[in-house]
């Protein structure tokens, strides 16, 4: 299928996905630099991006509409509610802005939010504790920010811990400065990863 009908199947999804809601469609740049064909999709609440990456427009051959069910990318963009799904060739990714590339929302048996092992645990909330950044550190602990917010709101001693972790970074410095020492990190990152695979 042409990139260009691949596209206007996408479009079509969204279309349908968010009935009502405006979506803007044009080239844009992921935060590690490739260009990607992007869709940006406001709602009274909410604005989703959606990016292609070269990869996925050129080199995935298969049933586009399929892919996108199959991974249930509409209802992962409305439950991130923020950051970003890049779709590749081997599946989506989330890719906040602050964030690396991490997998989208882990799922256990039946559909439900994976269990947080003790690892993943200590990882984000020593993430959480030195960044104050959820995205990152959701990155750092191996799974969805949206997993991590699930355990938030049903486990009372996350709660108490993330709140905790928090309050160790709130005095040291603002929001801003945070979030770029976060994206610094991730880029970084990042580009070490890309040295690896070259």
């Amino acid at each position: 299928m042409p990139q260009d009908q691949r596209i206007e199947v996408i479009e079509r999804y969204l279309t349908r996905a968010f009935a009502g809601a405006p979506i803007q469609s044009r080239i844009a740049r992921l935060p590690d630099s490739r260009e990607a064909h992007t869709f940006r999709i406001e709602t009274g609440r909410n604005t989703y991006v959606l990016s292609l990456c070269r990869e996925f427009l050129a080199g995935y051959s298969g049933d586009v509409l399929r892919y996108l069910e199959q991974h249930q990318v509409a209802d992962v963009m409305r439950k991130m509610g923020s950051g970003r799904i890049v779709l590749t060739a081997v599946g989506p990714r989330s890719q906040c802005v602050e964030a690396g590339r991490l997998p989208i929302a882990r799922k256990g048996p039946g559909g439900k939010t994976a269990p947080l092992t003790d690892d993943e645990r200590s990882r984000f909330l020593e993430a959480l504790a030195e960044h104050g950044n959820v995205s990152y550190a959701a990155q750092r602990g191996g799974k969805s920010r949206a997993c991590f917010y699930h355990h938030r709101k049903h486990d009372p001693s996350f709660l108490a811990a993330w709140d905790e972790a928090r309050a160790k970074i709130d005095g040291r410095a603002n929001r801003s400065t945070i979030r770029e020492q976060a994206r610094r990190l991730a880029r970084s990152e990042a580009a070490a990863m890309a040295r690896r695979a070259s």
